[in-house]
């Protein structure tokens, strides 16, 4: 008996039958949002920064990124028909489902985060000027956290 043959069953939660099937699911769901929304706080802070210093904030590295998601497209269309001979229609339900999850990504971590960055004000800190002036006595009414 191989290793394989007892992990399996665990890896892909086929040993209880459809209730496992869909624990697996749901859990497979909750860590690629962790990991999505972790992705999201890390380039919103980034960006920030960046706008900040008055820095692109992707810069060459989005033209990177493209390039290596068309390559992988190319490798993966070349293994459909090369390999699979796949058929019009399932190449065609690939491509719309590729184009989906291309438009929402897009969407997400480029249309939604130039939004949010754009909206977010950057704050000074308040509490260091705020105790700077209440030594110093130069707190006046005017002033407002």
């Amino acid at each position: 008996m191989w290793i394989n043959d007892i992990a399996d069953p665990l890896h892909f939660g086929y040993w209880g039958g459809l209730p496992t099937k869909i624990i697996w699911f749901i859990m497979g769901i909750g860590i690629s949002s962790l990991v999505l929304s972790g992705i999201w706080v890390t380039l919103k802070r980034k960006a920030l920064s960046k706008k900040k210093n008055k820095v692109k904030v992707l810069g060459v590295w989005r033209y990177v990124n493209w390039a290596i998601y068309a390559v992988v497209m190319y490798f993966m269309y070349d293994r459909l028909f090369a390999s699979y001979r796949a058929s019009f229609t399932s190449i065609t339900i690939i491509s719309l489902a590729w184009s989906v999850l291309t438009g929402l990504a897009y969407y997400v971590f480029v249309y939604r985060l130039k939004k949010a960055i754009d909206k977010e004000i950057p704050t000074p800190l308040i509490f260091p000027n705020l105790a700077w002036r209440l030594l110093n006595g130069k707190f006046n009414k005017t002033y407002h956290l």
